[in-house]
């Protein structure tokens, strides 16, 4: 994160512009899976899933505003977030496994991988 500060200004305008669509769509994507499947136990899982994927977004979304607000201060804070990211990914991967489980499809151990970068 800390290489961001010497990136164009274009660059960082780009990034924050591109995590502010990916919580966008990703916020649409849950609003629409939410009314669209009928709730049983394993959508309501996947419903889970997909809203802790929103708040992986904003927890990234939240270091990179504070990577811009230490780069107006001339200065590179600490985060202090950590703590939030093990909790996001330990119950992303916990769902994950859930949803794994229920649907008997692989494809949301892609999360976990998502989650941890």
């Amino acid at each position: 994160m800390a290489e961001m500060v010497r990136w164009p200004e274009a660059a960082r305008l780009a990034t924050s512009f591109l995590l502010t669509l990916c919580v966008v769509v990703q916020t649409l994507a849950l609003v629409l899976s939410y009314y669209r499947h009928p709730r049983n136990r394993a959508r309501v899982l996947e419903n889970l899933l997909e809203g802790c994927v929103l708040f992986q977004i904003f927890a990234c979304t939240l270091l990179h505003g504070q990577l811009l607000y230490g780069y107006e201060l001339g200065r590179i804070a600490p985060t202090g977030h950590v703590c939030l990211r093990y909790i996001i990914f330990a119950v992303a991967t916990l769902l994950a496994v859930t949803v794994m489980a229920s649907i008997r499809k692989a494809w949301p151990l892609s999360v976990v991988l998502a989650a941890g970068l």
